[in-house]
């Protein structure tokens, strides 16, 4: 059990729901213990999309989800969304798109942050100029994730298709600056076969920009062929192997002052589940449909439990395809869409 985020979702709950709140948390932490298919307390986080639009159009991204219907949510359907859940304690908005596309983002960070939520996000930074900047900063997000999955120009701007390294680069910077200490700002890296051996130049890079927190994620292969030649794993990669590049990434992130983390698992072998997301959170679409999970439940025509415009969510919540997915993800034989997910081996919350 992590104690400090325990001892965090415990405050926050008081200080939001009282007694009532505590008293779910204390069911929470029950039911996760316990993974039945029926879940009798409300989530105390979860995801929402605000938009499907992107303004880059990068490799990585699943085809399928690129071919998603171009919408984005009013904020009146994300007040409908939000009233459903009384005992959140922690919000992404985020979803395949890039949220800042959405002008109602600000607005949507605002409210969250007005009912006492934790809210983070992860950006392209492209957009992340200086009117930007002072408006998300006024809004008042607690974390901000910044994707950035290349040391270099050429290998950054290979990815993420329409963007300029250079100007990513100046956005974070200036953002860092004028957030100073009240957001806790991330960068992302997502790596890949083609893009680990600049994983030890990140540390100087985000350093200069003013971060300290460097994340590392490995690529979710959505089933692909074509990209699961390029999910990183233990062994055989590039010069040296993986093992030796995450030593040289923490030697220059020590010298740099820059934290690592290791968001996924790299070892290939994530035989032992630690994945609990459909007993404590879910992902809500643009759409409204309700789906397991960030992953690939970021994709409703792929997996969809039922839509929260159309049927509330208590009771899309234990409904029989909830029931099923949870039965069937502690079974020896995982739904499809978990198999080669890069957070099937890692516990979230716990």
């Amino acid at each position: 059990m992590n104690i400090a985020k325990v001892s965090r979702y415990a405050l926050q709950c008081w200080r939001r729901g009282g007694v009532p709140g505590m008293i779910n948390m204390a069911r929470g932490y029950t039911t996760i213990r316990s993974e039945p298919d029926i879940v009798k307390y409300h989530p105390l986080s979860i995801i929402i999309e605000p938009t499907t639009r992107c303004n880059l159009d990068c490799l990585m991204c699943d085809p399928a989800l690129r071919s998603r219907t171009k919408q984005q949510m009013t904020i009146a359907q994300f007040h409908h969304i939000a009233g459903q859940f009384p005992h959140l304690q922690k919000l992404a908005i985020q979803g395949v798109g890039e949220p800042l596309m959405n002008p109602d983002f600000f607005d949507m960070v605002d409210y969250a942050k007005s009912k006492k939520i934790f809210v983070y996000f992860n950006t392209n930074a492209c957009l992340l100029n200086e009117k930007n900047c002072g408006r998300l900063i006024a809004a008042g997000p607690d974390e901000v994730r910044i994707s950035i999955d290349g040391a270099t120009k050429e290998t950054y701007e290979h990815f993420r298709c329409g963007a300029v390294f250079e100007k990513v680069i100046e956005n974070l910077t200036r953002f860092t600056a004028l957030a100073s200490d009240s957001i806790h700002i991330g960068v992302w890296f997502l790596a890949m076969k083609e893009n680990i051996n600049e994983l030890p130049q990140m540390p100087e890079l985000v350093s200069r920009a003013g971060v300290k927190n460097l994340y590392i994620q490995n690529l979710h292969s959505w089933g692909k062929d074509e990209l699961s030649k390029s999910v990183v794993q233990d062994m055989g990669i590039n010069r040296g192997g993986f093992a030796e590049i995450i030593a040289q990434t923490e030697t220059q992130a020590a010298v740099h002052g820059v934290t690592l983390n290791k968001v996924s698992d790299f070892s290939g072998q994530q035989t032992e589940r630690g994945c609990q997301w459909p007993w404590f959170s879910t992902y809500i679409s643009v759409e409204g449909c309700v789906t397991p999970c960030c992953v690939q439940g970021s994709n409703p025509d792929i997996i969809n439990f039922g839509n929260i415009f159309e049927t509330p969510f208590a009771e899309i919540w234990n409904n029989k395809k909830y029931q099923a997915f949870r039965r069937a993800l502690k079974s020896d034989s995982p739904p499809k869409i978990c198999l080669g997910c890069p957070a099937y081996g890692t516990r979230i919350l716990m």
